[in-house]
């Protein structure tokens, strides 16, 4: 990834763009909030040509903490989950707590084709970064957003972790014991993960022709218990809402 300096780091322009590797996807810029359930997506759009920026927090991506590490040992620009999910990308700092870091990311946004984001539902409106907000400001922008029960609803407002989606969305039923009077079993692995993100990257690129071609809406919202019930008998078929 290219950046700037470690972290904290001041508000700034990107890191000028390398030459383009060859790709389908060169010319799409995708400005991407930083959290790992968009770090894959972003990184396979990146792979395939896009210019892809990555906005962080003035303290570093969450990510970033997230071992394992190299040589065993933390530090910001030593995890190597974030630099395999992470690759490929321009890296920028801005501070949504300021006016300033919140036109900062208006600006990148307003010449953008993708605004990739995982943030709690309702939470980007009071920093005009919600779907209203950017389409008056870019018309032809692509808004995703990953969270674990959509937008709206009973479900909306609140957080998951791994076990929740996977109980909620279906396959910890198909693991352990056939007598489902005993404990479901968690499965190993992020198959999961990897599932939602390989979602996120097909949707964006099906949504890109569909706009480019028909002008549909704009603003695909990933529900995360959705895309895994639609892999299992129970649960819910995968939509976009």
């Amino acid at each position: 990834m290219d950046h700037l300096s470690s972290a904290p780091l001041p508000v700034t322009h990107p890191t000028p763009k390398p030459p383009a590797a060859p790709g389908p996807l060169n010319g799409l810029r995708v400005i991407e909030l930083a959290h790992e359930l968009t770090a894959f997506a972003g990184r396979l759009l990146a792979d395939a040509g896009a210019d892809v920026i990555l906005v962080e927090a003035p303290e570093g991506a969450q990510q970033r903490q997230h071992g394992p590490f190299a040589d065993g040992q933390s530090g910001l620009e030593r995890s190597l989950s974030w630099w395999a999910e992470n690759t490929s990308k321009r890296s920028v700092v801005a501070d949504l707590g300021t006016d300033d870091g919140c036109q900062f990311v208006r600006d990148l946004i307003s010449s953008a084709d993708i605004f990739l984001e995982s943030a709690e539902p309702g939470s980007l409106a009071g920093f005009e970064l919600d779907y209203e907000s950017l389409s008056r400001l870019n018309a032809d922008l692509i808004q995703v957003a990953i969270t674990p029960f959509g937008q709206a609803g009973v479900g909306g407002p609140y957080a998951a972790t791994d076990l929740t989606v996977l109980a909620r969305g279906g396959p910890m039923w198909s693991c352990g014991y056939d007598d489902h009077s005993l404990p479901p079993v968690r499965g190993g692995g992020s198959i999961h993960r990897a599932e939602w993100r390989l979602n996120c990257h097909s949707l964006v690129l099906q949504h890109c022709i569909s706009i480019w071609f028909f002008a549909v809406e704009a603003w695909i919202k990933l529900v995360r218990i959705r895309l895994l019930a639609s892999r299992y008998p129970l649960g819910f078929a995968l939509k976009l809402v």
